[in-house]
């Protein structure tokens, strides 16, 4: 009992911090969507019921950044675990240079939203180094507002995204290649399996948890992606990188903050669910050395 009663002690601290910075206001955040609240003033809040939860079925301009957001979190989640597998393969043959190459592709991992921003705006903005390399080189005809240009933008915060955690995913791919038993490739070549047999019956089933983890990582990451197309584009131009996270900033700023309340539990639902689905397809297939 005094165990116990040592380790409950121990836990409320971190308790008492995750009820302060979580639960209550996700508890607060799902009262304030069922008002009209504009986020200034208390004195004119009313209860409004499910109006704003209706609205989200007829409201035009939802939908533009709800299939922005889906691209993006899909495609940066397919691609980076395919790059990620694919460095990870590399990083675990007896290349001379793997321990500085691993610490290397990890490096992007560690920089923030806001640095990433910064340096990519520098590098790819209209009058970034990019285009003034091309204008030096006397190649104005390829000089592209790069982000100003609704068919590459969000194609280009993609590939910002892809290429800062791929790293990162090679890492955890990297260590569950490393806790293959060699027997059982031993066993395989002496049974004539070839090199693709033994990565599609060994490698990866034994791999599959850790799909489990990169995948569920990819797509929650990419269905609340933020600080990227807020910082570099505004979620412009025209709406073409707008996600659902800065239309929600966009409506708090607007003074709509019920609105943004309801948009945001439906978020968290709907991740929850698209999550909670993949985690059952994926862990289906996961099978222990």
């Amino acid at each position: 009992m005094r165990n116990k009663i040592w380790t409950l002690l121990f836990l409320v601290p971190a308790l008492f911090f995750f009820i302060a910075t979580v639960i209550y206001p996700l508890l607060y955040n799902f009262v304030l969507s069922f008002t009209n609240w504009d986020g200034y003033s208390m004195s004119g809040v009313r209860f409004i019921g499910w109006d704003n939860y209706r609205s989200l079925f007829t409201f035009p301009d939802l939908l533009q950044p709800f299939v922005n957001t889906l691209k993006f979190a899909v495609f940066t989640t397919v691609i980076q675990n395919l790059l990620q597998l694919l460095l990870a393969l590399v990083l675990d043959s007896k290349l001379k240079t793997r321990s500085f190459a691993r610490v290397a592709f990890y490096i992007p991992a560690l920089l923030s939203g806001v640095v990433l921003s910064s340096i990519f705006t520098y590098l790819l903005g209209y009058n970034g180094a990019l285009n003034e390399f091309l204008r030096s080189a006397g190649l104005e005809s390829l000089v592209n507002d790069w982000f100003g240009n609704g068919d590459t933008a969000l194609g280009l915060l993609m590939g910002i995204n892809v290429w800062q955690w791929t790293g990162f995913g090679a890492i955890i791919y990297l260590a569950a290649l490393q806790g293959i038993p060699t027997d059982y490739y031993e066993a395989a070549k002496i049974d004539g399996a070839g090199a693709g047999s033994r990565f599609r019956h060994i490698t990866f089933p034994l791999l599959m948890p850790a799909v489990t983890i990169l995948t569920f990582l990819g797509i929650s990451g990419g269905l609340k992606l933020f600080e990227l197309p807020f910082i570099i584009t505004k979620g412009g131009p025209a709406g073409a990188t707008n996600t659902i996270a800065t239309f929600i900033f966009s409506l708090n700023a607007g003074g709509r903050v019920a609105l943004a309340c309801a948009i945001s539990i439906v978020l968290m639902l709907f991740i929850a669910l698209l999550t909670g689905l993949q985690l059952f397809v994926t862990r289906k297939r996961e099978v222990e050395a």
